[in-house]
């Protein structure tokens, strides 16, 4: 054995090669009975070969078997009774280490019998605070990958509902995913319903949660989700109100981020359709759009940016030719993917803006400011979808009235306003303001050369105002 002088307990906590063979296994094995975390951990690099660690699991206790059958990458199909033991071991850091056994192993879960037990554990022990998240993760990888009993699932879906008050921040889209999952197994209208139970509570979490559910299914279950929505939005209860505007807030928000590949923050790269992306500099050289169209040219007509024979020899030219005959039929090809995108963007377009423009009417004509600025930050989000002329001048006019609310309501607004200017034109949203300037208020008028301001910063008035001087006093 390697001496070393410096710490006298340096075997203990790294394991230092022995010239013999056998007698290095024989430490091994001394330290994982005593329970050495290092050596468990990173038994698969130490033992190099599979064949002596699956040696070194029968002669340990049972919490120790399954730390390293969690550590092995292949089959363990002999050692299913080490997990069997272990799920009715009363203890329950036991049971989460079968469950992280079982997420390692995947196939394990193929026997039927084998399922039923696993499900019927984590009936018992999701109610429980140490175990619960384990027992989501676990959850989903089952109901993902294996025939699951409806009624297991329906149990399984109020249990997690009952203890969604107490779930990590972080935790809320996985329990999203959870329950999107579920959808395979039960009917959807049934998750939907309990989740819009869950928006007419008291509770501020259950709400939010609700929210979270909702619109990971409302993504993945379009149709069933928004019909419930729509149906519920027309009740009293203000809660249900704002819940059913958030859910297609963030529906909006997941359709234009996935199909533009931004949210609303990065629209300052977009032209003014929000379709086509500007093309940047560095687009330009990925295609070598700069070697054909975007460049000068001399007097000859001949583009300055490509070489001429005379400057690098003939079997060169030719790899340069090659390369970009290459990078152009590339960029055929995503610029034709590219194009189908745009296309489908614009049927989920349509077809949101079917369902989300009855709702933009009734909020935004409440008298509850918290419903007109729930409404107002919807619209925001939905102003980056591809929207018809009449669509956009219908929802400019039924949100101007909101141009003189309080602070809480005006950066919103304000937003969305800029937004209008962009799309619309600022030649046509100038015809809303002129008027303003006359008002008798002078809080009033301030208001409306504030928004002229806007106006100016984010578009350009031409020739369809006639007083130029006008103009230039207001500014």
């Amino acid at each position: 054995m390697a001496k070393h002088d410096n710490s006298k307990n340096v075997s203990d906590t790294v394991l230092v090669r022995l010239n013999n063979r056998a007698e290095y296994m024989r430490r091994m094995k001394e330290l994982i009975r005593s329970g050495n975390k290092f050596v468990i951990k990173h038994v698969r690099a130490l033992a190099v070969n599979t064949k002596e660690v699956f040696e070194l699991v029968d002669e340990v206790p049972l919490r120790t078997k399954l730390l390293l059958l969690a550590e092995l990458p292949g089959d363990i199909h002999s050692y299913h009774h080490v997990v069997h033991e272990g799920l009715e071991d009363d203890d329950t850091g036991t049971v989460m280490l079968c469950y992280r056994v079982i997420r390692k192993h995947k196939e394990m879960t193929n026997d039927e019998l084998f399922t039923r037990r696993v499900l019927k554990s984590i009936l018992v022990n999701v109610r429980r605070e140490e175990s619960f998240y384990e027992c989501v993760h676990l959850l989903i990888g089952l109901l993902r990958g294996v025939r699951v009993d409806r009624r297991d699932v329906l149990r399984v879906m109020h249990i997690v509902n009952d203890r969604m008050n107490t779930v990590n921040k972080r935790f809320r889209e996985r329990i999203g995913t959870l329950y999107c999952c579920m959808g395979r197994w039960v009917d959807v209208r049934s998750v939907v319903n309990l989740m819009m139970d869950n928006l007419r509570v008291c509770d501020r979490v259950q709400r939010v949660m609700g929210v979270v559910v909702l619109s990971k299914m409302g993504v993945r279950y379009f149709c069933e989700v928004v019909a419930v929505l729509l149906m519920d939005y027309g009740m009293r209860e203000f809660n249900v109100k704002v819940g059913v505007i958030r859910v297609l807030e963030r529906i909006v928000k997941y359709y234009v981020g996935r199909y533009c590949g931004v949210t609303h923050h990065d629209m300052g790269r977009y032209s003014t359709n929000y379709c086509n992306m500007v093309c940047s500099n560095a687009d330009n050289y990925r295609y070598a759009l700069h070697k054909y169209g975007n460049c000068e040219q001399r007097g000859s007509g001949k583009i300055c940016d490509i070489a001429r024979h005379k400057c690098i020899k003939n079997e060169k030219y030719k790899r340069y030719l090659r390369a970009h005959e290459i990078t152009a039929k590339t960029y055929a090809i995503e610029d034709k993917k590219r194009r189908a995108k745009n296309r489908k963007y614009v049927r989920v377009s349509s077809k949101l803006i079917k369902y989300i423009i009855p709702v933009l009417n009734n909020a935004l004509t409440q008298n509850d400011k918290t419903l007109r600025k729930c409404a107002l930050q919807l619209l925001k989000h939905v102003l980056h979808l591809h929207i018809t002329t009449e669509h956009l001048i219908h929802l400019f006019n039924i949100s101007f009235v909101n141009l003189l609310c309080d602070d809480e309501i005006k950066d919103v607004f304000d937003e969305c306003f800029v937004l209008f200017v962009r799309k619309l034109s600022s030649n046509y949203v100038f015809k809303y303001l002129v008027s303003g300037l006359e008002h008798p208020s002078h809080s009033v008028r301030e208001r409306y050369v504030e928004l002229l301001a806007m106006v100016q910063r984010n578009g350009v008035l031409i020739e369809s105002v006639d007083d130029d001087e006008f103009i230039d006093s207001v500014f």
